[in-house]
């Protein structure tokens, strides 16, 4: 009994050490939230889609976040708001190359500060409030960035106008089949006037296409305009 008594407080000691062994572990090497530091402003051309509440990573530790991102719409260079860890903020200097950059091409966006290039000694480090000019990402991966950002308003607008797309291919479909079934020598004879308003239609809405480009409005007025287009000469071929 005595025996049993005391293998269960040996357990319970070592069990208890372990748990504040591990506690430590995580104080001294975790990364704590960050409740003060000091903050910067990093302008950008482009900003890479990266989101506030990102990380800020220095030599491949988590150093801070990002706070917010703006993007202005006019041709004036993007803000990258951070806040960085007092420890960290020491060792960055003011030519710091400061990057936004992701572990993948669809991964999650971050902000990682290198050293300044070989040819340039350390600057002084980094002040609050202070206005830095960030590392723009190569070509490359301003594509990359572009693409990512077209397919996903493509599947946002193929969800949202999925129904009303399909009822634009149907209609399509049966144009294309009573065009199929028409005597096209005979119709072209009768309908020389009407083919040149067709032909001027068609024109109209290629410059509609022409312009609509990324703007998902302008994508929907085209659509419903070709729907429009399409019911009006399947009814002439009535």
């Amino acid at each position: 009994m005595q025996a049993t008594k005391r293998m269960q407080i040996i357990v319970g000691a070592l069990l208890l050490a372990l748990a504040i062994g591990m506690l430590v572990t995580l104080l001294l090497l975790g990364e704590r939230p960050i409740t003060g530091g000091t903050r910067l402003t990093v302008r950008y051309t482009r900003v890479a889609n990266l989101k506030p509440g990102a990380e800020v990573r220095f030599f491949g530790r988590r150093a801070g976040i990002v706070l917010g991102v703006v993007q202005p719409n006019d041709n004036q260079l993007a803000r990258v708001e951070l806040l960085l860890q007092p420890r960290y903020a020491r060792r960055v200097w003011q030519n710091a190359r400061i990057y936004i950059t992701a572990t993948s091409v669809i991964g999650e966006r971050y902000v990682d500060i290198a050293p300044p290039a070989a040819a340039h000694d350390p600057a002084a480090p980094v002040r609050e409030g202070q206005v830095l000019r960030g590392m723009d990402p190569p070509d490359l991966d301003a594509f990359f960035n572009r693409t990512y950002a077209v397919v996903t308003k493509v599947f946002a607008l193929a969800k949202r106008e999925g129904p009303a797309v399909r009822k634009l291919l149907g209609a399509l479909s049966s144009l294309r089949t009573k065009v199929g079934a028409l005597d096209l020598r005979q119709r072209l004879a009768e309908s020389g006037g009407k083919l040149i308003v067709a032909a001027r239609d068609i024109k109209l809405l290629r410059a509609s296409l022409m312009h609509a480009t990324d703007n998902g409005r302008a994508i929907t007025r085209l659509r419903r305009d070709a729907e429009k287009l399409v019911e009006r000469y399947a009814a002439r071929l009535e």
